[in-house]
């Protein structure tokens, strides 16, 4: 059977072990001994016992790649580290320009028989060291030269680039023994990535060792006869960075560094189909914006949550809100996937597919939040008839396809954005405050993020071959269709905010401040809840304890649990006007703000005290009460349990008088002090005239009854002439 022709002590490698080929010394077999143990290699045979290798087997080996052979070392180590390289031609030419002709003329006169001898070389130049080859490379180099390089750089038949590059100044020296000085360059590299210091620090570390060993002040090196010279700035920095690798980064920056910059990422995800997978991924918007331009309100940074087709990396819903992701953001997320878009009306007629990219995803990936763990978004994936998948904690590369879609998006809608947050170095050089210079509103946040959505579908992307998302997604919809999810209030329900034990009456329930209300539904509501409320939790009027559910978005609805009917009952704010589209963490901004204005107005101290004076006030009025009351604590205080709880409560006080009256609350003047009444007012007779005294006609005929004049008669009867106190009741 014919056999291989090995180089003269090649070295056999089969998984990493190295082996020396020794021939057939047995017919059909192949021997190899392994260079360590000399132990020959052998296979199990058919029998089930060990035996040696048979050509089959050595072919099936080389096969599988198993079995490599290697050339034999150069005892010279330049030679060795050039042979081990793995370099092709062009980049031997770049590291030694005149490689090649160095090939060319070892090649040359191996392929003419020329003897290794310098005078044979120089006689095998002449004759086949052409014109065209002089033209190409010039003269050829010196016959003693030649033969060194023959006799050095690979063997005949047998000679590459790598053979001839020269090795200058690529072959690392290594440390001399004892070499004090080496040793604390390298103490002082791997410190800087212990400690976690700069080269400035690990120069300066071993500038001072050395001043101390030449001093004699070491406790781990003798002094030297001549001073050792201390190593330059730059060779330090040099030291430091050849210890670079992922052992010393992950002692600086720990094992959370070390995943992020030098770990691969792993395999991609992919998916066959459109809304085969898909992912939901929350991050924080880089700006500030306004939410209420007449009051001048803050809206803050908002959150921007997406839901991403694996496939055709389409981007099916998009949210910007100003709550922390929770249940409600998912919901809303697989809500709006679930319903056609209204792109830009310029987008509409040329991409009639971005009205179109929507769909329930047949399984969801998301992270490992809060609100992925809750058990209300596994009752709504359910219901909705999909599956979740979590991604490995704290690997975001998982979900690599999502996270790269936030900084294309993040460019689109806030770059150059009054309101956007700068990098904090250049935002303290500039002075910029992004919550003071905020001038964009919400809703043309939601017209950029609208129009930004719409751009990113007929952009080409590099994951997908250069074609567009869009593109991509309608060739998929085309041949397998969208599924939906078409119970959308059922699902929404799953997924809103939840108050527990609220109280509905006739006037309606009470939430958020406000009264939400139904002239039909509440009386149904009372009819079917108020014989199964239990007893202690009934107040005298109707009233029941009811579940009630809500959108954080928009408060001006909510659903009212009705567990007798087991239906969801909507009640309206009675306030439509303010209500109406009023997201929830806006009405606290509000709130806040009127709070604010009742603070900047008075303070709860002045608002207890106005109080306590009334109170006072009140106590004033019947002294006996004050006197009452005073005994009654006084009663209370002689009982052991109280006085243990309250404590000395009995004191020694002087009481000065207080003029504390309800004439104080009077908000006009005195009437004693300004009025001017009857007797100041009527009229007056001479002084020199006496009073006559007035008569009284009677007339027998008027039986008794008072008798008027016709001038009495006609004149108003005057009140009578006394002074009236403050105070009094006449």
């Amino acid at each position: 059977m014919a056999h291989y022709n090995y180089p003269r002590n090649a070295i056999i490698e089969i998984d990493g072990a190295p082996y020396k080929y020794l021939g057939a010394t047995i017919p059909g077999r192949v021997h190899l001994m392994h260079l360590h143990s000399g132990e020959p290699y052998r296979i199990t045979g058919p029998t089930g016992q060990l035996e040696l290798l048979t050509p089959e087997a050595y072919d099936e080996l080389l096969l599988d790649g198993r079995l490599i052979v290697k050339e034999p070392e150069s005892a010279i180590l330049a030679r060795k580290i050039a042979s081990d390289a793995e370099w092709d031609m062009a980049d031997c030419e770049a590291l030694d320009p005149n490689a090649r002709k160095m090939l060319v003329q070892c090649q040359i006169l191996d392929d003419h028989g020329v003897k290794n001898g310098v005078k044979a070389i120089t006689i095998g130049l002449t004759d086949h060291w052409t014109d065209e080859l002089r033209q190409k490379f010039g003269e050829h180099d010196n016959p003693h030269t030649i033969k060194r390089w023959r006799s050095e750089r690979g063997a005949i038949g047998n000679r590459n680039g790598r053979d001839m590059v020269r090795m200058w100044g690529k072959v690392p020296r290594a440390p001399y023994s004892d070499d004090v000085v080496e040793e604390t360059k390298q103490k002082a590299a791997l410190r800087y990535y212990t400690l976690q210091t700069s080269y400035v620090d690990a120069h300066a570390e071993v500038s001072d060792e050395i001043q101390a060993i030449n001093e004699g002040r070491s406790e781990q090196y003798p002094k030297p006869e001549r001073p050792y010279r201390c190593p330059s700035y730059d060779t330090v920095r040099r030291a430091c960075i050849a210890l670079e690798c992922a052992d010393t980064v992950e002692a600086r920056d720990g094992k959370e560094g070390v995943k992020a910059d030098w770990r691969g990422s792993g395999k991609p995800l992919t998916a066959s189909r459109a809304l085969e997978l898909c992912i939901i991924d929350h991050t924080p918007l880089s700006g500030y914006f306004v939410v209420d331009p007449e009051r001048e309100m803050i809206a803050g940074q908002p959150w921007l949550s997406v839901m991403i087709d694996v496939h055709s990396d389409a981007i099916l819903a998009h949210l910007i809100s100003y709550l922390p992701p929770s249940v409600w953001t998912v919901g809303e997320l697989l809500r709006r996937a679930s319903l056609p878009k209204r792109p830009p009306p310029c987008f509409i007629e040329r991409y009639p597919i971005l009205r179109r990219i929507c769909g329930k995803p047949a399984e969801v990936i998301v992270d490992n939040a809060a609100e992925f763990r809750s058990q209300a978004f596994e009752d709504a994936a359910k219901a909705a008839g999909f599956a979740v998948r979590r991604c490995p904690i704290k690997k975001p590369t998982y979900r690599a396809i999502g996270e790269r879609v936030f900084p294309t998006l993040q460019l689109k809608m806030t770059k150059s954005i009054p309101g956007a947050i700068k990098p904090i170095a250049l935002a303290r050089k500039l002075g910029h405050n992004p919550e003071k210079e905020a001038l964009a509103t919400t809703g043309e946040l939601e017209a950029l993020g609208n129009y930004a959505v719409a751009e990113y579908h007929i952009e080409t992307h590099e994951g997908l071959h250069g074609r567009q998302p869009a593109l991509v997604f309608e060739k998929s919809v085309n041949k397998h269709g969208i599924d939906l999810i078409h119970d959308l209030r059922g699902f929404q329900l799953e997924c809103l905010d939840v108050r527990l034990g609220v109280q509905i009456s006739k006037s309606g329930a009470r939430l958020f401040s406000l009264r939400y209300q139904c002239a039909r539904a509440v009386p149904a509501l009372l009819n079917d809840l108020v014989p199964v409320e239990p007893r202690r939790q009934r107040r005298d009027e109707a009233t029941a304890t009811v579940k009630v559910k809500f959108d954080p978005q928009d408060i001006s609805v909510i659903y009212v649990w009705n567990r007798v009917t087991k239906k969801y009952v909507t009640l309206r704010c009675a306030d439509e006007t303010y209500a109406d589209g009023m997201p929830l963490w806006f009405h606290e901004q509000i709130q806040q703000a009127a709070r604010a204005e009742a603070e900047a107005f008075n303070t709860e101290e002045e608002r207890l005290a106005a109080r306590a004076k009334r109170i006072k006030a009140i106590r004033n009025i019947s002294p006996e009460a004050k006197q009452r009351e005073r005994k009654l604590v006084a009663r209370l205080y002689e009982i052991p349990r109280l006085r243990q709880i309250t404590g000395n409560l009995v004191h020694l006080h002087t009481d000065e008088p207080e003029a504390v009256s309800l004439e104080d609350f009077i908000s006009h003047d005195l009437a004693a002090t300004t009025m001017l009444d009857d007797e100041i007012l009527a009229p007056r007779l001479p002084v020199a005239e006496p009073r006559k005294r007035k008569r009284k006609d009677r007339d027998s005929r008027d039986a008794g009854q008072p008798h008027q004049s016709a001038q009495q008669s006609t004149q108003t009867p005057q009140r009578p002439r006394t002074r009236r106190v403050s105070g009094s009741y006449n």
